[in-house]
């Protein structure tokens, strides 16, 4: 029996896991997009969103304001610490509140999913620290991408294509992101351990 056949390395056993997680995901995610509303009441007893809602999202608006600037999209000046934007449209105001579920907690989810049997392997530690650190700020650079992307669809078409990237784009701009994270650090990152 030829051995290539049987061996498997570090690399396709953390890629099989991945795939599994992702698949479990794409199962999940008809249920998961039409019981969001009380997936995200089951699990509010179960984390500080409060603080959350205070001190992450004002700085999540602020960096979302930038970005809208930078695209061209009209807004109040607003306060810095609010918790919204309101958009210049159509000679109206048009105003979005951001509330703690829009931090992308789900692709969060999934990302960790993958980055716990992603980093399984016998990889060195270093370089699965490098993968964390990496997944963690490019899942958070993805979120903050959606959010003004939903804003950006919201003032050029209506809120029917923002809802649309909303509850579908997010998921195509995740996975993604994880085919572009584990391309990147099997490929450049991690480094199986010398025996």
């Amino acid at each position: 029996m030829d051995n290539r056949l049987t061996h498997t390395t570090p690399i396709k056993q953390a890629g099989t896991g991945i795939f599994l997680v992702v698949v479990f995901f794409l199962m999940l995610f008809p249920f998961i997009n039409t019981l969001n509303e009380f997936l995200v009441r089951v699990v509010e007893p179960f984390i500080f969103f409060k603080p959350i809602q205070d001190v992450i999202i004002p700085y999540e608006v602020r960096v979302v304001r930038v970005i809208l600037g930078i695209l061209g999209v009209p807004m109040t000046d607003g306060d810095p610490w609010a918790q919204s934007i309101t958009l210049l449209k159509n000679g109206g105001q048009e105003p979005i509140v951001m509330v703690w579920n829009c931090l992308g907690w789900q692709s969060l989810l999934v990302v960790a999913g993958t980055l716990v049997t992603g980093l399984t392997g016998k990889f060195t530690l270093f370089s699965k620290l490098e993968v964390l650190i990496i997944g963690l700020l490019g899942t958070f650079l993805v979120n903050i991408g959606r959010i003004a992307g939903i804003f950006f669809l919201f003032y050029h078409f209506d809120r029917r294509f923002a809802l649309i990237f909303h509850d579908y784009g997010s998921v195509i701009l995740t996975i993604g992101w994880l085919m572009f994270l584990w391309w990147y650090a099997f490929r450049f990152v991690l480094r199986t351990k010398k025996r």
